[in-house]
């Protein structure tokens, strides 16, 4: 399909709408990243999983939970996890319920730097995103972004994870 027969499918308010959201999305990203980096020694993305570990019992997930929780593959957990786990942020152990997996637990390290960042964190958050909506604004977006939520796990194959390839899972773990 061309592109110009592809585009007779999608309105230029379409267009608009996706390509705010591409760029919003980036740009607070980039600022999030930038304000945890300089706030607390950490990356967005190390942040992430601190976060998803904190909420579970025992602040440990297995790698396979850890995974499919943060929308990752795998291998691409099992790389962050093995510098964050060097940085005394997480530790791994084997899976006593299952030798072929590992579970992965906040350390008291980790725990501390999140506990340290998460107040500025919020305010950054409030200041960069929150302030610019008013209440009604905020309702409407998590109305629209749960009916997004909903409609990409009816859409999308067997909920494919962000740069899954798509190839069948070996039965590997981490």
């Amino acid at each position: 399909m061309s592109t110009k027969a592809s585009r007779q499918h999608v309105s230029g308010t379409d267009l608009a709408v996706w390509r705010s959201l591409l760029d919003v999305s980036a740009r607070l990203r980039l600022e999030i990243d930038r304000d945890l980096q300089e706030t607390a020694s950490i990356s967005t993305t190390e942040h992430h999983v601190l976060i998803s570990l904190v909420e579970h019992e025992g602040h440990a997930l297995r790698s396979s939970e850890l995974a499919a929780e943060m929308g990752w593959e795998r291998s691409r957990l099992s790389h962050q996890i093995r510098r964050m786990e060097v940085r005394g942020l997480i530790r791994r152990s084997r899976d006593i319920a299952d030798s072929r997996g590992s579970v992965i637990t906040l350390t008291p390290a980790g725990l501390t730097v999140l506990r340290e960042v998460t107040g500025s964190h919020l305010a950054f958050v409030r200041k960069i995103f929150l302030d610019a909506l008013d209440e009604e604004s905020k309702r409407s977006l998590a109305v629209a972004l749960a009916r997004v939520s909903e409609h990409l796990d009816v859409v999308t194959p067997g909920g494919v994870a962000p740069g899954d390839d798509g190839k069948v899972d070996s039965g590997r773990r981490d």
